[in-house]
This record gives structure tokens, C-alpha cells and sequence, in this order.
């Protein structure tokens, strides 16, 4: 049974609190990426990560992150597949970090985070990457 995103996040980084597994914490929130490069284009970010809550699966899935162009409709990086295990109730919650490294974007413009089960995209997220144009 395929699960269903709560949360599709990209931050910095995701910090699992050592003594409640349950309480996380997302850091440098990012809804856009600013490239101060000449020329702008390509960038390559170093790291950035991806949190995905989910509720609602039974048993293993495995689900895997792609960042796709809106204009092109071409996957710029897609993750490794991971195994998620969902035991208990339906209305349990799992999360899973996606460590994105190297992830070279080529042009401004927005992008999807997809989060994908099966092949099939189960939520995503917008992300712009944009030059960075500084007043003078």
C-alpha cells in the first residue's frame, strides 16, 4: 500500500534528537536557492537535504526523491530507492532524510521535489532557483 506525504521539506539539514526519536529538527528551511556565480548557471549545490513524513503504508516501501525542471520536464537528480517499513496503525508516521549532494541545476527557473513510490509521484514540493541580482 503506498503511502501518503504529511511533509515534503528542503532545509540544510535534519537533526534526529538522540533521546526521542520522535521529535526532529529541520534546519535552515529553504524554499529557494540563490546563485551568486558568474555566470549564474550551472550551479552545483554541495548538500542540501530533503524530509519526507509519511503515513498510511503497510508493510516495506520503498520511495526515492527526484528533482525535476518545470520547463524541460527533465529529472536534474534522482535519489537512491529506500526501503521504509510501516508497522502499526495506518495513522502511524514515518520519516525518512534524503542527504542530496551534488546536485548540479542548470538553469534558473523552478524546480519539483518528487517524492515517488512505485513510480508513482506521492507529493511534491516547489523549489526556485534563481540568480541573485544585487542594487548597486
Amino acid at each position: 500500500m503506498e503511502p501518503e506525504i504529511i511533509h515534503l521539506i528542503v532545509c540544510d539539514d535534519v537533526e534526529v534528537d538522540p533521546r526521542n526519536v520522535h521529535r526532529i529538527n529541520l534546519l535552515g528551511l529553504i524554499t529557494r536557492m540563490w546563485s551568486i556565480a558568474d555566470p549564474p548557471f550551472p550551479i552545483v549545490r554541495p548538500e542540501f537535504c530533503i524530509f519526507a513524513m509519511f503515513t498510511g503504508g503497510k508493510g516495506p516501501v520503498e520511495v526515492a526523491i527526484r528533482i525535476v525542471s518545470e520547463v524541460t520536464r527533465q529529472s536534474i537528480f534522482r535519489s537512491n530507492v529506500r526501503r521504509i517499513r510501516f508497522a502499526g496503525q495506518p495513522s502511524d508516521v514515518t520519516g525518512a532524510t534524503f542527504r542530496i549532494r551534488g546536485c548540479r541545476f542548470p538553469v534558473a527557473g523552478l524546480y519539483w521535489i518528487e517524492c515517488l513510490s512505485a513510480q508513482n509521484v506521492i507529493g511534491r514540493q516547489r523549489l526556485w532557483v534563481l540568480p541573485r541580482r544585487f542594487m548597486s
